[in-house]
């Protein structure tokens, strides 16, 4: 309103003048606006990382793990491959993670940066139908349908199942997050050591 006031004083003396004097206030609540999103995510990634910081288990979440709703979330700087990474998770009664919304993969993301800061396995793997599930369960447990994914752009690679880890060329039904494309998925031989993330639902 004391934008519109004061454009419609000035428009009487200096129409030119008014459509400037829009234009600005138009930029200023624009970049306002962004400025007001990255501030909120900043706020919220810091008053996450205080809450986990203190004492030996907050909000139902080991010390050392991370929380995000539900979950707690492990960022191990171990490089180790996808199969031994799974059996690490498991040691800590926990999986590589699973993603299941486009919100869990953004803030996944930006934890995954500020922890990790590079590639690191989830719990996507090719299966002998080639197409990717969700490995969250033990030994010989069934695999979960992925109702989300998050695959960076021209991925996955074509599944090659039932083949040797060192063939050619090598199979490459494992995922991970991947930082040259914003932490967005990619499949890659599962032999490759890369760190990783664990997952398990918080205890109330």
């Amino acid at each position: 309103m004391v934008a519109t006031s004061t454009c419609s004083i000035i428009k009487k003396r200096h129409l030119f003048c008014c459509c400037v004097c829009g234009f600005i206030f138009g930029c200023a609540a624009t970049i306002g606006g962004i400025v007001g999103i990255v501030w909120y995510f900043q706020n919220s990634i810091s008053n996450h990382l205080k809450k986990n910081n203190n004492g030996t288990q907050q909000m139902g979440c080991l010390k050392g793990w991370e929380r995000y709703k539900g979950n707690c979330y492990f960022f191990s700087k171990s490089n180790m491959s996808w199969t031994d990474a799974q059996t690490n998770c498991t040691n800590m009664s926990s999986h590589l993670t699973d993603v299941e919304d486009q919100e869990e993969a953004l803030y996944f993301a930006s934890l995954t940066n500020l922890f990790i800061g590079d590639d690191a396995w989830i719990g996507g793997r090719g299966t002998n139908s080639s197409n990717f599930k969700w490995f969250t369960g033990g030994h010989g447990s069934i695999p979960k349908v992925m109702n989300f994914t998050y695959w960076a752009q021209d991925k996955p690679s074509s599944l090659k199942i039932g083949k040797q880890l060192n063939s050619s060329p090598p199979i490459q039904n494992c995922v991970h997050v991947w930082k040259q494309k914003n932490y967005k998925w990619n499949n890659e031989q599962c032999s490759k050591e890369k760190q990783f993330v664990c997952k398990y639902v918080y205890k109330k």
